[in-house]
């Protein structure tokens, strides 16, 4: 699943409207035995790999003891950890993000290094006029200890300006079989997952949206099978306010 269509068609008359440039892939491993690193290699070209208005986004889950999770890529980019969520004891999945970046160039390697693991997914994504400093600025992250279908990251607070980007990540302690649907005003990029029909199962769903005005925001969705799980919402400042999102 992915991007399809742009988004809201709305369109701003700032020189550098915010974007979504493309996927930087995605990855799940499901291993007999424990490892340390997971690592995505990026396997489309890079959009104008000399600019620095970029930003790169890395969601990644797994199945595991809780501890330290650090992200970084072979291009030497700096990437900080936002949000982090531990759900049902064994489940943690993690959003990065590095901004004010070059277009992550065709055949790089972006590694997490987590705690031993035998289930995980790491996808990214890059997009294009974000702001380049002070980037992140609201966070809101939830988790359920019953079982449901509706999943939400609970409102952020109150976002700093008017236009700016939304992410999105949900985590699942189920399989990639389940049905989803996401809210209306959300575009889905991610939805992948294990699907070993056993308990220790984990799925991964990423979407993006932008705002038109200041208040607090939330992901969401419903799934088909009452679950566990996580969510996070992270908001990042748009360069100049601006607000349209498209594809290249």
């Amino acid at each position: 699943m992915g991007i399809t269509a742009d988004v809201l068609g709305g369109r701003m008359g700032h020189k550098n409207p915010s974007k979504y440039n493309r996927s930087l892939g995605h990855d799940i491993v499901t291993a007999l035995t424990g490892q340390t690193t997971t690592a995505l290699t990026v396997t489309t070209a890079a959009h104008n790999v000399n600019a620095t208005d970029f930003m790169s986004v890395v969601a990644f889950m797994y199945f595991g003891t809780a501890g330290s999770v650090t992200c970084a890529d072979s291009l030497g980019n700096t990437y900080t950890k936002v949000a982090e969520v531990v759900f049902n004891t064994n489940y943690v999945i993690d959003l990065f993000y590095a901004a004010g970046i070059s277009s992550v160039a065709k055949n790089a390697i972006i590694t997490v290094t987590h705690p031993s693991s035998t289930r995980r997914i790491i996808m990214g994504d890059e997009f294009k006029n974000v702001a380049k400093t002070a980037t992140a600025d609201q966070t809101s992250a939830a988790n359920n200890t019953v079982a449901a279908t509706f999943v939400t990251s609970g409102m952020t607070a109150v976002i700093s300006q008017d236009k700016e980007l939304l992410y999105g990540v949900i985590g699942v302690n189920g399989p990639s079989t389940d049905s989803f649907k996401k809210p209306s005003n959300w575009m889905l990029l991610h939805d992948r997952g294990t699907n070993a029909s056993d308990s220790n199962d984990i799925r991964l769903i990423t979407q993006f949206r932008t705002t038109g005005s200041t208040g607090t925001y939330e992901v969401s969705g419903t799934l088909g099978v009452a679950r566990l799980w996580g969510s996070i919402t992270q908001t990042f400042l748009a360069e100049g306010g601006a607000s349209d999102v498209s594809k290249d």
